[in-house]
Parts: structure tokens; C-alpha cells; sequence
């Protein structure tokens, strides 16, 4: 199988001045809105909070505690229709009476969609248990970094939807952080198949001063991958990127989509480019999501990862 990757040619400089990278969570319980996107659909409504002399502080600030439930958010990011989940349970909304809680976006494969993926993997159910906020994301045409040849349209200027992808991401998380308190050094995520190739892209390209002009910086604590692979096809050094921050990779030895050695290709790049990355072949497993009790892990395994950084 030919596994579709981004392409960082002669594009590079023009995507490196349109990017906005990620927007940094400076005030959690104010009005985050990322430049170029506006928000729909059914969430909760985010009032500001401020002062009329401007000396009010974000922590003196009482934290924005919205309501729990399911909301189909469907903003507008640089002029591309684009669809998301944000999952609150009523776990995580009391649990923010003691203080802010985790953030987990879950990215699906090609060809899936974020209802579904939702569903599948239980993460209403996971995200009770745990108390954390989730945002499963719909990839544009169900898929992830859509090239131009598989349909990406270029309304939003590009030859490729990475950018307008980590746009979205980028708005998901503004958009969490002002409706819910949540804690900017816990947001999260994990992807399967090409979503891993994805998850992958967040972590390498981050602080990488060749890429996207050097203003990249990655929001995520920690990374876990499913059936994934590099997205660049080595063209970027994960040696370069920057933080490097704990990656858990899984990968399924029979996987007949995405073969092992993939990931372990990945896994063994960013060993030696100095990532903390922890790669297991599953004996016998097929391309599928992995945190499974049939494959020797849990979702409460992935979680613990997350959690601590280490692999239980």
C-alpha cells in the first residue's frame, strides 16, 4: 500500500507565512478565538469575563465551568467547513470545582468519521471514568492532510489541508479552554491508522525552525499512535523538533493496511533522534485500535500513559 504523506516542497515558505500554529492558552477562563475561524453548532455559550479598569488578573478570575453533554460543533476554519465532538461528562464538570482537568482529542482513520469513532471506541464512557474532556474531530473528507490529488479544494489557499487540520485543532482547544477549565499542561492525543500519521505530524513538526517558519509549537503532554507511520516519509528530523515529549506506539504485527514495519520505522526514528517513545509489536493483531483487552492493553492502560508519561 501506498500510504498517503504531506508533502513539504516548494510550498514550504508560503505555508511557513500563512501558519498560525497553535494558539497558546494564555487565560483559561477567558474568550479564546483563533483568528480565521468561527464557531457553530450546538456547544455551550462562552461569555468573557474582564474588568473596566483592565486590572483584573486570570487568577482572580472565577474559572468558566460550562455544562456537561455531547455538542456538534461546526466551525468555520479559513473558509473550509469543518465538524468536531466535544464530549463533557458530568464527572469532569464536578471535577472542575477542585481544579482544571485533562483535555484528549482522539483523531480517527481514513475513511472513518468522528461519530463513529466516538462510538467505537467508547470514549463517552472512557472520558466518565477518568474525568476528562473529550474532542473527537471529523478529518476533511474523512480523512487527514487531504493532498490536492485526493480533493483537498484549496479554498483556504493551500495545496494540502494539513494546515487548515491543525487549524482545527488549534480552535478545538481555544474553543474547550474557554467554555471549560482546562489544564493547558494536560491536553492529549492519540490517533489510529491515519490519524497516527497525523499525531505523528503534531510531534515532529513541532519548534522545527525549517518547518511552518519555526512557529509551530506543539500544546500536547504526551502522543499515543495505533497503526500508524510518518506522515513526512523522512523527509523531516524528528531530532530537531521540540519539546519531545512521551510517545506511545502500537502496532499489530498482521496488520495487512498499514504493515509493522511502518511503525516501527517511526518508532525507531524517534528513538534515536532522542524522543521518549515507546514502541510494542502485537503479536498477531490486525489494523485496528489497539487499547483493546484482546491486544494485552486497555484504554485505561492508554490513560495511565498519559497520565504519568509511562507505559503500565
Amino acid at each position: 500500500m501506498t500510504r498517503p504523506q504531506v508533502s513539504f516542497g516548494d510550498v514550504a515558505a508560503r505555508r511557513a507565512r500563512a501558519w498560525r500554529g497553535m494558539a497558546a492558552l494564555v487565560a483559561l477562563t477567558s474568550v479564546v478565538v483563533a483568528a480565521g475561524c468561527s464557531s457553530g453548532g450546538g456547544g455551550p455559550a462562552t461569555d468573557g469575563l474582564g474588568s473596566d479598569d483592565g486590572g483584573a488578573t486570570a487568577d482572580l478570575l472565577s474559572p468558566t465551568i460550562g455544562p456537561a453533554g455531547r455538542f456538534d460543533e461546526s466551525p468555520v476554519i479559513d473558509t473550509v467547513d469543518r465538524s468536531y465532538i466535544l464530549s463533557v461528562p458530568a464527572s469532569a464538570v464536578a471535577a472542575m470545582a477542585g481544579g482544571p482537568v485533562p483535555l484528549l482529542i482522539a483523531l480517527h482513520g481514513a475513511g472513518d468519521n468522528a461519530d463513529h469513532f466516538f462510538t467505537a471506541l467508547g470514549l463517552d464512557l472512557f472520558a466518565s471514568k477518568h474525568a476528562f474532556v473529550a474532542a473527537v474531530p471529523d478529518g476533511w473528507g474523512n480523512a487527514w492532510f487531504v493532498q490536492g490529488n485526493e480533493g483537498w479544494p484549496g479554498d483556504d489557499g493551500q495545496d494540502n489541508g494539513l494546515q487548515n487540520d491543525v487549524h482545527l485543532l488549534q480552535e478545538i482547544i481555544a474553543h474547550a479552554a474557554s467554555a471549560y477549565y482546562i489544564d493547558a499542561s494536560r491536553i492529549y492525543v492519540v490517533g489510529f491508522s491515519r490519524g497516527g500519521g497525523m499525531t505523528g505530524l503534531l510531534a515532529i513538526l513541532s519548534g522545527n525552525p525549517t518547518v511552518l517558519g519555526g512557529k509551530y509549537q506543539s500544546p500536547f503532554a504526551a502522543y499515543a499512535i495505533t497503526s500508524g507511520y510518518d506522515a513526512t516519509g523522512g523527509q523531516i528530523d524528528p531530532a530537531v523538533a521540540t519539546p519531545k515529549k512521551p510517545i506511545w506506539i502500537l502496532h499489530g504485527t498482521a496488520d495487512q493496511v498499514v504493515p509493522l514495519d511502518s511503525g516501527q520505522t517511526f518508532a525507531d526514528a524517534l528513538q534515536t533522534a532522542g524522543w521518549p517513545v515507546t514502541f510494542k509489536a502485537v503479536s498477531g493483531a490486525p489494523h485496528t485500535w489497539l487499547w483493546q483487552a484482546r491486544y494485552g492493553q486497555s484504554n485505561d492502560d492508554l490513560w495511565t500513559f498519559f497520565t504519568t508519561g509511562k507505559v503500565p
